[in-house]
């Protein structure tokens, strides 16, 4: 959740208001498969899904994301758009 550092003060309600809708229908996902498809379907191993996906995330959060303490929203901004994370191109 880091849509206070990303965004300014005027879409930031809107950005925000989407960040928790993503995050609550992401948990809903998971409280609705993991009794009923994971846990019979993996048994024991059934954590190995969420052990891939929070690599996954470490990784993009460690390479895409800015360091944002003590920088400004605008700056941070910035940033983001420099690093052109929805573009496609190489990170610099």
């Amino acid at each position: 959740m880091i849509t206070g550092e990303l965004f300014t003060q005027g879409p930031r309600g809107a950005a925000a208001s989407i960040c928790v809708l993503v995050n609550w229908s992401a948990n809903l996902l998971v409280s609705l498969l993991f009794p009923n498809v994971l846990v019979p379907g993996l048994n024991e191993y059934s954590f190995l899904p969420f052990a891939v996906f929070l690599v996954i995330f470490m990784v993009f959060v460690y390479f895409a994301l800015p360091e944002t303490k003590g920088k400004q929203v605008g700056e941070t901004s910035k940033l983001v758009q420099e690093r052109k994370l929805l573009s496609g191109k190489k990170y610099t």
